[in-house]
């Protein structure tokens, strides 16, 4: 190849050199987010578990549901402490929830560890999140939170191997 070769080819080869510059940068952006989202999810557990009143908190609420089956009314359970407690937990898994529609939480990470626990409280409190979203102007309490819970309750699809705690065995 002569000089005038690579003179005719060199806008060929900066252009080229421009697109794989972007596509790394690009490829670069993405995986910074999703390490982000997997350092805050993890965070976030991380800060469930070691926070004394967190931990007080849902072990408050284990005892609220329990008084949530035996209540007759919902009105009369309403002004109870056990009402607030379940409310209080409820809002955390509804923040949770948020996160992860919204793409801030990692969907892999949250599933893994807080999956049982966000399908029981949503089960669990079915009847208070109806009685909260049947008051005026309450119609999306708790929507992420029910969204989530259906998206986690379907059985699983062949694309979602993830979801499954054998992956590369189990479909």
């Amino acid at each position: 190849m002569t000089l005038t070769d690579f003179q005719q080819n060199a806008p060929i080869a900066t252009a080229t050199a421009a697109i794989l510059g972007f596509v790394l940068a690009l490829c670069t952006l993405c995986v910074q987010r999703q390490i982000a989202r997997r350092r805050a999810a993890i965070d976030l557990f991380l800060k469930t578990e070691m926070d004394d009143k967190i931990v007080k908190a849902f072990n408050d609420f284990e005892n609220a549901v329990k008084e949530l089956n035996n209540a007759q009314s919902m009105k009369e359970f309403e002004s109870t402490d056990a009402y607030t407690k379940i409310c209080q937990c409820l809002n955390i898994h509804e923040l949770i929830a948020i996160g992860i529609n919204n793409k801030i939480l990692d969907e892999r990470i949250c599933y893994d560890f807080w999956e049982y626990e966000m399908v029981r409280a949503y089960i669990d409190t079915k009847r208070l999140i109806d009685f909260e979203r049947a008051k005026p102007g309450c119609a999306e309490t708790y929507a992420d939170l029910t969204r989530l819970q259906k998206t986690w309750s379907r059985p699983r699809r062949i694309w979602q191997r993830w979801r499954s705690r054998c992956w590369p065995l189990g479909l």
